[in-house]
């Protein structure tokens, strides 16, 4: 089903935790929602596992209590069907830092690139 409503919160750096201002309104927005899926793609970075791990813990002190991750380090995994459900159940996507070329490289053309949409 189509949202009536989209926000994009685009920031840059990979310290989101010090950059409290941005954080709080990024929470503000999720917490809306009514027990909010919160999927954290960890496409960018080369450190997948480690980048999940820091944000699910940051986003569950926050109150956040449904926090899932999406990797994407070889184009296959855009495929994935998890994600895709994943993608289709979130509230918010939060992409980690790391190198954006990825995103476009390992995202575009794909059925996860078109659910992100």
């Amino acid at each position: 089903m189509p949202r009536s409503k989209t926000t994009l919160i685009a920031i840059g750096g990979g310290d989101i935790a010090n950059a409290r201002d941005v954080l709080d309104e990024f929470l503000s927005l999720l917490k809306k929602k009514s027990d909010p899926l919160l999927v954290v793609m960890t496409v960018a970075t080369t450190e997948p596992e480690a980048a999940a791990r820091e944000y699910e813990v940051l986003f569950r002190k926050e109150g956040i209590k449904h926090v899932s991750d999406v990797d994407v380090s070889v184009r296959e995994d855009s495929f994935s069907e998890r994600a895709l459900d994943l993608i289709s159940k979130a509230d918010a996507v939060y992409f980690t830092g790391g190198d954006q070329l990825n995103v476009t490289s390992l995202l575009g053309g794909t059925p996860l690139h078109n659910a992100l949409h």
